[in-house]
């Protein structure tokens, strides 16, 4: 009965420990996601730039 209790303790522990680690992730995967968004505005905001630029150049 005891060795019965410590396994179910022990899987409860573990699943815990898995719940944690997919919400760390998960917050970690949406932060990459959120940087990568703000990178590719910023690279928009480049690219639009250089092409005013470029356009105004030649003129």
């Amino acid at each position: 009965m005891k060795q019965h209790l410590k396994r179910t303790a022990e899987y409860r522990i573990s699943n815990r420990r898995m719940s944690k680690s997919g919400i760390a992730s998960l917050s970690h995967f949406l932060y990459i996601r959120q940087n990568s968004l703000f990178d590719i505005r910023c690279w928009t905001f480049d690219v639009r730039r250089s092409l005013i630029s470029f356009s105004i150049l030649p003129g």
